[in-house]
């Protein structure tokens, strides 16, 4: 018997039925490119958008999102990434630091602090502000300020600033234990193009960059707001930029760390680092 024939039977036979379960092992729509499983759904793996019909979802996979059409605009579904609310609203802050706006030495945060210059380097600072730099106009050189915390990060941690720069230079800040050993940073490199904004670890003096994100931003940006959060319980590490989370990476090779510091890495450059803030919370 033809498959038509076979076909007309089975439609003769359901018409007017109303089924109110149906269960299958695997169920094969179309030409067999999407395939409905017991615990999942396979896409067929398109690298066009379709026809658009208002609630059609579809995978592209040259782009790796999940779309849908709404009606009006092509839609795609986020990445799920434990960026978005991070335990803030059931966790106790236990530790904070302010900028101290009093000091009569100018003191950045009310802490002890180690300065590593270089030969041509500088660090000063301000009453919400510190500036690292050198006047090297042939080689790149590094500072980098470490402040000592009153006690140890071991669960969460996030810090930020808001950053100003003249000069070729990298701008990194980050956790340390008081040098550049073994380090979680994110950095901002705006004369690299395609990797602007970096999300990086020093393990044993060996640079391991985690995550990179061509962001375009100018030569001498100004007014960027750079963020890093930290989970030691989970090995995360957030890279945030303008309050927006753009880097995740997972590792877990530090469990703790002493200080937090400011790095500047260029070529007769400063880099501004504006009105920094940290907290911890378990």
């Amino acid at each position: 018997m033809g498959l038509g024939i076979r076909k007309r039977i089975l439609e003769w036979l359901l018409k007017d039925v109303i089924v109110d379960e149906i269960r299958v092992r695997k169920l094969r729509v179309g030409e067999g490119t999407i395939n409905i499983g017991s615990d999942y759904i396979d896409l067929s793996l398109l690298t066009s958008d379709p026809a658009l019909t208002e609630g059609r979802v579809w995978y592209r996979s040259d782009l790796g999102k999940i779309r849908y059409y709404d009606g009006s605009v092509i839609k795609e579904l986020p990445a799920v990434d434990p960026i978005d609310v991070y335990y803030l609203s059931r966790s106790r802050m236990v530790y904070a630091n302010r900028i101290d706006l009093t000091s009569t030495i100018r003191k950045l945060l009310d802490l002890t602090y180690t300065e590593n210059k270089s030969a041509n380097g500088y660090i000063n600072y301000y009453h919400c502000e510190l500036r690292l730099g050198n006047t090297n106009t042939s080689a790149y050189e590094d500072n980098h300020v470490h402040f000592k915390l009153t006690s140890s990060i071991t669960s969460r941690a996030y810090i930020e600033f808001m950053m100003a720069k003249d000069g070729d230079f990298e701008a990194w800040m980050g956790f340390s234990n008081g040098n550049l050993d073994n380090v979680y940073m994110v950095g901002l490199r705006p004369a690299q193009s395609a990797s602007d904004l970096v999300l990086c670890k020093i393990a044993d003096g060996k640079w391991n960059w985690l995550g990179a994100e061509g962001v375009d931003l100018p030569a001498h940006p100004a007014g960027v707001r750079i963020g890093l959060l930290w989970d030691a319980d989970y090995g995360i590490l957030i890279a945030y930029r303008d309050g927006i989370p753009r880097l995740c990476a997972k590792d877990t090779s530090f469990t703790s760390f002493s200080h937090i510091f400011f790095y500047d890495r260029g070529e007769a450059t400063m880099s501004r680092f504006i009105a920094p803030a940290f907290v911890t919370w378990e």
